[in-house]
């Protein structure tokens, strides 16, 4: 399988993924590890018994979506939550596929069709198999992300990757590569948004595209002189994660649509940093990814600055020296995370999946006197008082008080914006 642009990036495990991974031969089987829980993260190993590798790359709802390494050859695999449910969706006759995206039960990835690599899309069995792959390419083809009934990824025209984009046949595939560029690949999608990236005189871009070639965004911070390179992995609709080159050193960072807008999330003390996608619902947004700290890869995830950065790797076992996080989402009032980690003792990568029930409470309008239970970040969004994880609604949660609206204890200009947030969204 051939190497592209993003094939030599340092934290991707050496398994043969074109915009991932390179050449690595098969290891021993090992035995699966236990759920392991502390405060409150739970951690599951989904390495199957009898595998050789295995990593998730995507998930939604119920269900995750990655790669089995087992017999000498790489299987397309779905997971609902457990090693043992586990199940091998390489499409018959192919001696090898790969899944990445996951959403609304559907997965995206490549399949092994004759000697071509062909994008495809499942629905959670082999026989569900679509071949994406389009007529105009004579090259391969490979799927990234899913969302909504599209998928994203690229194709192969004249000899080169064009980002692409596909509404569940062959027949239906986008060329979004933009003129005048050499290369391009679109890793994710959600909403009308497409991220990924343009090769611009040589330099990778992160990209950013609304369905069209012609709508393509350069998100590449050129007002930052030390930007080497950028690429965009990830999107919630809205924002978008990914990384800058700054300095020869990889910063994981975030973006609002546009150039200017990059923020920086690279932890303090992280010698370089990847965000691989980003995740969630409503107030929930979480990017994911890995920093180096230390001289170890970590998985972890941030809510939108540096300082927000929350090491998930304390909480795997011990044999465990480096992971990666590469998706995230909510599902029935829980987080997930899901990725992979070097497993020290059986030495080799192994799919991970970490979950933790999100904290609710009383939200308190003091204006109206409603309460609700939610979220801290969906109530504090709307410029609600919190008053803290468990706590519950009672006629005396939220006394009425005319004009501090927000609950600070003072009258302030503030009042008259969160009364005005409040009362648009209905609240």
């Amino acid at each position: 399988m051939k190497a592209i642009a993003t094939s030599h990036i340092r934290h991707r495990p050496p398994i043969r993924i074109r915009a991932r991974l390179l050449a690595l031969g098969v290891l021993a089987p090992i035995i699966v590890s236990p759920t392991v829980a502390c405060a409150q993260w739970s951690v599951t190993v989904l390495h199957p018994a009898g595998a050789s590798e295995s990593y998730v790359y995507g998930g939604a709802g119920w269900q995750q979506s990655g790669i089995v390494l087992v017999g000498g050859a790489y299987r397309a695999a779905v997971w609902s939550g457990t090693a043992v449910s586990w199940a091998d969706i390489t499409p018959a006759g192919s001696t090898s596929a790969f899944a990445f995206g996951c959403a609304g039960g559907r997965q995206v990835g490549q399949a092994q069709v004759g000697a071509s690599e062909h994008a495809s899309l499942w629905a959670g069995a082999a026989a569900s198999w679509v071949d994406l792959h389009p007529a105009a390419s004579a090259g391969a083809s490979l799927a990234f992300g899913v969302a909504g009934g599209r998928q994203v990824g690229y194709a192969e025209i004249d000899g080169q990757p064009h980002a692409s984009l596909w509404s569940g046949t062959a027949a239906s595939w986008v060329d979004l590569h933009p003129a005048g560029t050499v290369l391009s690949e679109a890793y994710n999608i959600a909403g009308n948004q497409q991220t990924g990236l343009v090769s611009v005189d040589g330099v990778w871009h992160a990209s950013l595209w609304l369905g069209t070639a012609a709508s393509w965004i350069d998100l590449h911070p050129s007002h930052i002189a030390s930007a080497d390179e950028s690429v965009a992995f990830g999107t919630s609709g809205t924002r978008q994660a990914g990384y800058v080159t700054i300095s020869g050193a990889e910063h994981a960072g975030m973006w609002s649509g546009t150039a200017a807008s990059w923020v920086d999330l690279n932890p303090t003390g992280a010698a370089y940093s990847f965000a691989w996608n980003i995740g969630g619902a409503g107030a929930e947004i979480y990017q994911v990814g890995n920093a180096n700290i230390g001289g170890s890869d970590r998985a972890g995830y941030w809510r939108g600055s540096a300082a927000s950065w929350f090491d998930l790797h304390t909480f795997l076992p011990a044999e465990f020296s480096d992971s990666y996080a590469e998706a995230a989402w909510t599902d029935s009032g829980t987080l997930y995370i899901a990725g992979y980690g070097w497993n020290t003792t059986d030495a080799n990568y192994q799919a991970l999946l970490w979950s933790q029930p999100i904290p609710t409470g009383a939200c308190c309008n003091r204006w109206t006197g409603h309460c609700s239970i939610t979220t801290e970040e969906a109530c504090t969004a709307l410029g609600l008082r919190f008053d803290g994880p468990g706590s519950t609604c009672s006629p005396e949660s939220c006394s009425i008080t005319a004009a501090d609206f927000n609950g600070s204890g003072t009258v302030t200009v503030q009042d008259i914006f969160d009364f005005l947030a409040a009362y648009f969204a209905g609240l």
